[in-house]
């Protein structure tokens, strides 16, 4: 049976998905890593055996939603062990990225280095066998009349999947005046509505949290945030049945999940309508020999 197969891993404040479509293709959006693990090197370990290849390529797209630091720690290893078939990126002038205020950029050169080969036109697309979009975003330039100091995180490309009965939006790191701009956009607003499961922008900060969002997508199964352990900038209205409809799960309901408390979080679902959602607890994997092992903190949950 098909089924869709997506990872969020814990990698502290970086973001890192993985995602098997339906039909077998693979996308990564963004590399977050930290220093002790790998998603790279798990995914080769662990993820390619039956994937379907695009131009003799196993990790077929790569999404860069900004190019910040947290979001390309593992770039190297991308370039040099899992090469992308296909590249979505923005084009930033990469000198007013540099002397930009809001981010770190030790990896920038790597990931431009990378993406300047990619030039090809895409003449056959793969068919995911689900639907894959980004509903509207904004050009480094069109960023910038919406806050110049903010313009990396408010140029992030969102991405929203959607299989069988279920849409999962991956926003970046939009914070709220770029989000109250992209719903004055219809085909915005329709791409996340019915949203699932939502990924909260710039790992749930305040600055990213907007409920004019929520208004337009409806409530959630829950949401998720990438951060790391003490940040203490978590926005606490995502953990409100206010922005979700609520999971039972561990003998309480949950509104919210994030890596730095509940893991590495799995999602799968079947082309029957059958969601699950479990959290994986993988071990470090970078200066070991060993492939991780895997197992479940909780047994599956089933949504329908």
């Amino acid at each position: 049976m098909k089924k869709l197969r997506i990872i969020i891993f814990k990698v502290e404040h970086g973001f890192c998905s993985f995602i098997k479509t339906p039909n077998n293709y693979t996308i990564l959006i963004d590399c977050g890593a930290t220093e002790s693990f790998s998603p790279i090197k798990y995914i080769l370990d662990n993820e390619l055996n039956d994937v379907s290849l695009y131009n003799n390529r196993k990790l077929t797209r790569f999404i860069l939603t900004h190019p910040h630091d947290d979001h390309l720690t593992d770039i190297e290893r991308l370039k040099n062990e899992l090469p992308p078939a296909i590249i979505l990126r923005q084009k930033y002038v990469w000198g007013d990225v540099k002397v930009s205020e809001d981010g770190d950029y030790e990896k920038l050169d790597t990931y431009v280095e990378l993406q300047e080969i990619y030039n090809t036109p895409i003449v056959n697309p793969p068919d995911w066998g689900m639907d894959l979009g980004h509903g509207a975003y904004f050009s480094p330039e069109e960023a910038k009349k919406i806050d110049a100091n903010k313009f990396i995180n408010n140029s992030s490309i969102p991405t929203i999947l959607k299989y069988s009965n279920f849409k999962i939006i991956f926003p970046g790191d939009l914070e709220k005046a770029a989000w109250l701009e992209l719903l004055k956009k219809q085909n915005f607003k329709e791409g996340i509505k019915g949203g699932s499961f939502f990924v909260a922008s710039h790992h749930g900060h305040s600055s990213g949290y907007c409920k004019e969002i929520f208004d337009a997508m409806g409530k959630p199964y829950f949401n998720i945030i990438s951060t790391h352990s003490g940040d203490d900038s978590v926005e606490k209205a995502y953990s409100s049945s206010d922005l979700a409809i609520g999971v039972d799960y561990d003998g309480q309901k949950r509104y919210m999940f994030s890596t730095r408390c509940d893991g590495n979080l799995l999602i799968e679902i079947e082309e029957n309508g059958r969601c699950t959602f479990e959290f994986l607890e993988l071990e470090d994997n970078i200066d070991k020999e060993k492939t991780p092992s895997i197992f479940s903190l909780w047994d599956p949950i089933t949504l329908r």
